[in-house]
């Protein structure tokens, strides 16, 4: 951790733990993981009372974005407010990108014992959920790099083209991460972190980034060959109507399906 960054951890520390409503103070981020920049901000997980947390919750204010209590130019504290029960839900069914934000995280300071235990266990690959991903990705390629792109390529759909190249690399790529048991990060992250899965086609990152810049079905196919042609990956492609185009059935928050 960089000087100014230790500096301003310890303004962030004061700023908080005098507040009656709050738990706990964690530290993510690339600050926390060991990947800063001179520039990067600090991301601070800050768990409060189930009361106060209700009362931001219903005030839409579960984020701050502070900038006067950095020591370095440019420099903010990113915070996301949380409760107990938030962290042990995280800890039994947390998502990919909300399991990664805790990897190597940081208990500053805690009133709480148990703080720490849960965040310990919320980055744990969930490996009983591996080929079920794999099911379902391969499940979005299939369709994805078949049925909707002849269409699209039939109709000169040029938004149907790139939603299916997006969901191409996406759902080929989520293979990838599900095969390594490694968590996807977020879309911002995830081209780049695929040069750190351990295992991955030669080449995978390259064929990714030509299928969305050159556009072209060669790039296409060239991406999807690699991802088919890594592995047996022993799958069919069942699971794509229940799983994409059915989820109304237990949840209203498929954005893509409202």
């Amino acid at each position: 951790m960089l000087k100014h960054h230790k500096e301003s951890l310890l303004e962030m520390r004061g700023y908080y733990q005098n507040d009656d409503d709050v738990i706990a103070l964690i530290l993510g981020g690339s600050v926390a993981k060991g990947e800063e920049r001179p520039d990067s901000d600090l991301d601070g997980m800050v768990i409060i009372t189930d009361q106060a947390y209700e009362k931001r919750k219903a005030e839409g204010n579960l984020t701050d974005y502070i900038t006067d209590k950095c020591t370095y130019q440019g420099g903010y504290f990113d915070i996301k407010y949380f409760n107990k029960g938030y962290l042990e839900a995280a800890a039994e069914r947390g998502s990919d990108p909300t399991r990664n934000s805790f990897i190597k995280a940081k208990v500053i300071f805690s009133s709480d014992s148990d703080i720490e235990k849960i965040i310990g266990r919320i980055p744990i690959y969930p490996k009983e959920k591996k080929q079920e991903r794999i099911k379902l990705f391969y499940s979005i390629l299939h369709y994805a790099n078949g049925y909707f792109y002849s269409n699209a390529v039939k109709n000169n759909d040029h938004y149907m083209l790139d939603k299916c190249r997006f969901e191409i690399v996406y759902a080929g790529l989520r293979m990838l991460y599900a095969y390594n048991e490694v968590f996807f990060p977020c879309h911002m992250r995830l081209i780049e972190y695929t040069n750190r899965l351990p295992q991955k086609p030669n080449r995978i990152v390259e064929l990714a980034r030509a299928v969305n810049e050159k556009k072209d079905v060669e790039s296409k196919n060239a991406f999807v060959d690699a991802v088919l042609g890594f592995t047996n990956w022993g799958v069919n492609a069942n699971s794509y109507v229940e799983r994409m185009e059915q989820t109304w059935q237990y949840s209203d928050d498929n954005v893509y399906e409202l």
